[in-house]
């Protein structure tokens, strides 16, 4: 008889997480006896908002302080905002030039909802690529994607917390608290199941009664408003449907974990200094990981500091003015110098995820092998939207071929979304307005 194993059924972490070494009775997808399938492949996109210092030829402060890297092809050199992600020079891909054209009135702040969807500055927004991705394997996991952001607040349309949009353009609820999300994926005591399922009662409960009311309210409806009230009863429809899901899964067998994650209510805005920051970003990257890891999740999106909070004190932690100050601060001799210190910061957080993942063995290879992180912003310099900052990272395995800077003078940032699609086996050639992939980005 042929012993076959869970990838879930063990895995342990303190500081550093030991993942159990990949054996031939761990299977992802097969069938029994069918022997060992591939590992999966998974999708993260972190990113932030203001965009990036881009210092003019000549300054003194280029080499030093540019987020792009000043020369492109495989000579190009990192400067000192990518210090963490040095060891993997050879396994990512800078790519500039690229942006969304139907974004482009919104100026800086106003593309930050279609970054992962390309759709029109102001018009109906549609499905985010990692949405697209999660939907394919929602079925195989326990949360098919994990929705995080650095802000308690709730945003508003062009400024939401996170950028996860599902199928109908409508903005996914992101979680700041990451040990929420990791009570949620790994909570197996009986207090922990009894709040989860008291949680989704109530949550039922609510939709019970809007569901009432809205059937009520429809037969008084014109034409027009009952059509958008058809709208939000499917949006009121999925949610039970995702409910019954996470429902189903409560009295399964959770993955065995040991690590120390912290509560953080309020997002960054419980940070009191440095190193508390560094920590709560650590403990959401700590989190995905062992989501990944025991396949728990496959996508998940972070908007690390989203617009809704550029006023935050959050960067001054890091010895500098306030977020949105940074940005305008061009009189200080040590602009970008400065700017480059806070997005330091948000690329060292894109380096652990990074580090640990290819820290987590899987087959002959590692989890960040079957990994694709792409790292960003939907602005560059000062309220523009054009030349998206744009970092892909791992997923060799999947199909990418990295360690260039590739530029595409005003070129088609759908075109890297589509590309990145077809490496989870998803041909939608026109995803986000595409017009084209990257080839220059695929090994074959």
């Amino acid at each position: 008889m042929t012993l076959r194993l869970d990838r879930r059924t063990v895995l342990k972490s303190a500081a550093a997480t030991i993942a159990l070494p990949w054996l031939d009775a761990m299977g992802w997808a097969g069938e029994p006896g069918s022997g060992p399938a591939a590992p999966p492949a998974r999708f993260v996109s972190m990113n932030f908002g203001l965009g990036v210092p881009l210092p003019p030829p000549g300054h003194a402060h280029r080499d030093a302080w540019s987020w792009f890297p000043t020369r492109t092809g495989r000579d190009y050199v990192l400067s000192e905002i990518h210090r963490s992600l040095a060891p993997f020079r050879d396994r990512m891909t800078f790519i500039s030039g690229t942006d969304h054209r139907l974004a482009r009135p919104g100026g800086g702040h106003g593309g930050t909802a279609v970054w992962l969807t390309g759709a029109e500055f102001l018009g109906k927004n549609t499905i985010s690529i990692d949405s697209l991705i999660a939907d394919r394997t929602a079925q195989e996991v326990f949360l098919p994607s994990l929705v995080l952001t650095g802000s308690s607040r709730s945003g508003s349309t062009i400024a939401p917390p996170a950028r996860t949009f599902d199928a109908r353009g409508q903005a996914v609820p992101a979680q700041c608290d990451p040990r929420k999300t990791f009570e949620l994926l790994f909570g197996r005591d009986a207090k922990s199941i009894e709040r989860q399922r008291a949680q989704i009662a109530r949550e039922h409960s609510v939709i019970d009664f809007n569901l009432r009311q809205a059937k009520e309210l429809h037969a008084q409806l014109g034409s027009a408003d009952r059509q958008r009230l058809d709208q939000h009863l499917e949006a009121i429809r999925d949610t039970e449907k995702n409910l019954k899901r996470a429902e189903s899964w409560l009295d399964k067998p959770r993955p065995t974990v040991d690590a120390k994650i912290d509560p953080w209510p309020s997002g960054t805005s419980t940070c009191k200094d440095r190193t508390q920051l560094e920590r709560y970003f650590a403990n959401h990257i700590e989190t995905i990981a062992l989501a990944f890891a025991t396949d728990s999740s496959r996508t998940a999106q972070f908007t690390m500091q989203p617009e809704v909070n550029h006023n935050e004190h959050i960067s001054t932690l890091c010895g500098v003015l306030d977020t949105h100050g940074l940005s305008h601060d061009s009189g200080n001799p040590d602009y970008y110098k400065n700017w480059g210190i806070w997005c330091q910061c948000m690329s060292d957080q894109v380096g652990l995820l990074a580090k640990r993942l290819s820290e987590l063995k899987e087959g002959d290879g590692t989890v960040l092998d079957n990994t694709i992180i792409l790292f960003g912003s939907q602005t560059s310099d000062v309220h523009w939207s054009q030349n998206y900052p744009t970092l892909v990272i791992g997923g060799e395995k999947l199909g990418l071929k990295h360690g260039r800077h590739l530029r595409y003078p005003d070129g088609n940032f759908g075109n890297v979304l589509a590309t990145l699609l077809t490496c989870y086996g998803i041909n939608e050639p026109q995803f986000a307005h595409a017009d084209g992939k990257i080839t220059e980005l695929l090994a074959v």
